[in-house]
């Protein structure tokens, strides 16, 4: 799902997204176990959820409501693939890519590293939950 609202990159070249929270309650409102959230950036495998926020734009009865406690949802962060070496962080010098497997166990992410040098390697590999 594309972003709606940014602000462009600042001093340290990264941008923000301005609608993020709305972007996850509706997930979360949708169903979505699960999120891939993937540029240049070191790889991670976050979780993210949404208790309350901002129903409508009006101060009259409070803008703030509650949107029921959604179960978390996990965020993949794959990280750089096909990035320059010298715009990645100096820890992870190659790029990465993620796969993804659903099974009955719950989701298998591998994270692998890669580079023109050399053969993919194995960053690491968990199994997520499912519902």
């Amino acid at each position: 799902m594309p972003v709606a609202a940014t602000v462009p990159a600042q001093k340290k070249g990264v941008g923000v997204c301005l609608d993020a929270g709305e972007l996850i309650s509706e997930f979360q409102a949708q169903g979505f176990q699960f999120a891939l959230h993937g540029h240049g950036h070191v790889p991670f495998v976050g979780t993210v959820g949404t208790v309350a926020r901002v129903m409508d734009h009006s101060i009259e009865d409070g803008a703030y409501k509650f949107a029921g406690i959604h179960t978390p949802m996990f965020v993949l962060g794959c990280g750089s693939s096909g990035a320059h070496r010298n715009h990645l962080p100096p820890q992870f010098a190659r790029n990465v890519f993620g796969l993804y497997q659903p099974g009955s166990s719950g989701l298998q992410v591998t994270f692998e590293q890669y580079d023109e040098l050399g053969p993919c390697e194995p960053l690491w590999s968990m199994t997520l939950p499912t519902r």
